[in-house]
């Protein structure tokens, strides 16, 4: 299957692209002059291109802290918040705290919650994975 790049009917074919790999493609680096274009602006001398996707991404050991941080803080907050809301009088449609059903309340909540917990856990390792990585680039290098 032929994939055709942006640019309208007629549009040349983008060299080399091929199903297994839509998000790059090789290209004759001296191949045309500097003023030969593809029509979606990419410059054809390039010798490789990632378009929109890419497998290999490098995270610097600032970032990484970063997201390891938010990672800690959301663990560190939203627990404790989730305690509050329990406590609630309106989370519960009985007169005590823990009696009667669940109101909207509640439920809204716990999955506010419950989202940030998943999103705070996500964040915090992929920290942790570019922490890990960039330590093991650091000693693969020795530096």
């Amino acid at each position: 299957m032929e994939r055709r790049a942006p640019g309208g009917p007629g549009a040349e074919p983008l060299p080399g692209l091929s199903i297994a790999a839509p998000h790059r493609y090789l290209v004759d680096r001296y191949a045309r002059a500097c003023v030969d274009r593809h029509p979606c602006g990419v410059d054809r001398h390039a010798r490789t291109v990632t378009l929109a996707y890419s497998p290999a991404m490098v995270l610097s050991r600032g970032w990484s802290l970063f997201l390891l941080g938010v990672g800690v803080w959301t663990w560190a907050i939203w627990p404790r918040f989730g305690v509050a809301i329990y406590q609630d009088p309106r989370a519960w449609s009985g007169d005590q705290v823990g009696s009667g059903s669940p109101t909207a309340f509640l439920w809204i909540h716990a999955l506010l919650i419950g989202a940030s917990l998943a999103i705070g856990t996500t964040v915090g390792l992929l920290g942790l994975r570019g922490w890990l990585s960039a330590r093991r680039r650091r000693t693969a290098t020795g530096r």
